[in-house]
This record gives C-alpha cells, structure tokens and sequence, in this order.
C-alpha cells in the first residue's frame, strides 16, 4: 500500500501508547463497549480535534483515530521529528460509573514546530470533553457534559441536542467560537475569543 493508505488497527482493553511514525502511519485504535458515559481529555501539541457522541441512545465501541502530519515539505529533520512522535491512550474507569479517556501526544524534540497531529473520537455516550491543542479547530457533537477547549488559530465548534448543566470554557485565539445548545441549559458557560467571534444559539434564540 501507499504511504497514505498504511494504518495500524489496535484492539485496546483499557489503554496503549506507541510512536506514530512516519506522515501518512495511521493509528485506529479501538476501546470496547461498557457501560455509562465516557468522558475525553485531549493534549494535543498541534492539529484538528474532533471528538462526537451520538444524538440518542447507542451503544457500541469508542474509536479513536490519529493521523500524523507536517505543515511542510519533509526533509530529513523533519523525518525524524515525525518518527519521533509519541501517543499514550488510556481509558480509565471512574467511581461514578463513567469511564475517562485520556489521549496525550507528544514530541521529543523541543523545536518540532512544524509537527502536527489530527485526532477524531467517537463514542456512543459523550459525556464531558476537555481538549487543549494549537493551530488546529475543534469540534465537539453530540456531548451530554461540560466541555473545556484552548486553542490558537483555529474555530471552535460545540453542538449538541443535550441539555448542558456543567460548566462550560473556552479560550481561543485568532478563531471564532459557535456554541449551539439546548434551551434547558444552564450553568457557567465562559467563552471568550481573541480576534474572533462568539456566537451562542439556543433553540428559537440567538445571540451574537
């Protein structure tokens, strides 16, 4: 197969970490089903993050799949930054029933600025999300919990037919920011935008 098609799949009990390699490796990785809602943390150095649950209620595995990249023509440095890049999953189960996915990626080298990595989530059962990455947008759908997002250089997306009662944040900078909830929702919702846009809707209403 091509570089682009090559992918490694992994089957993970409560969690796996690795190097992802070369642009193009990708890493589909696989948690089985369980009970209750799963809540994610992401730390991601830079790059897209998705993370979506599902409108009703599902059941079924939660996936994640990360695709390494550069923001610029390889060279051999950058070969080796890419090859150096690390990963560490874990799915952890909590006292209250839920479960907690951590997802942390990293590089070595201290001047692998052009490195970047894209990460989807998928979970029948979303509950809370935290995500902290850079030059990337972030999505989340479909969530059931609070969510916390910082990011630079990127929009920031949360929509959800869920009625959110945690408290809410997100820190962005040169992004806009679109926040689409339920109008049963409450609670602290912190969003603030640094040379972009807020704008919150909630069913039959708008505000910008």
């Amino acid at each position: 197969p091509s570089p682009l098609e090559r992918s490694t799949d992994r089957f993970l009990r409560e969690g796996g970490q690795g190097i992802l390699g070369m642009t193009g490796t990708v890493q589909n990785l696989t948690f089985p089903e369980a009970p209750g809602l799963v809540n994610v943390r992401v730390v991601n150095m830079q790059g897209d993050v998705r993370v979506r649950g599902q409108q009703r209620e599902a059941n079924g595995p939660t996936t994640v799949r990360l695709r390494p990249a550069a923001s610029i023509d390889h060279g051999p440095a950058i070969s080796r930054q890419l090859e150096g890049l690390k990963w560490n999953a874990d799915m952890k189960p909590q006292a209250d029933g839920s479960r907690l996915l951590e997802l942390t990626l990293s590089v070595p080298d201290p001047k692998a600025w052009f490195i970047r990595c894209e990460i989807e989530i998928d979970t029948p059962r979303l509950g809370r999300v935290e995500v902290s990455t850079d030059h990337g947008r972030v999505l989340v759908e479909d969530n059931r919990g609070g969510v916390t997002v910082k990011t630079t250089f990127g929009d920031v997306r949360m929509r959800t037919p869920w009625a959110i009662t945690e408290p809410c944040r997100v820190d962005v900078r040169d992004g806009d920011v679109e926040w689409i909830v339920r109008g049963e929702s409450s609670g602290k919702f912190d969003c603030e935008s640094v040379g972009g846009k807020v704008n919150v809707f909630e069913i039959g209403r708008a505000h910008v």
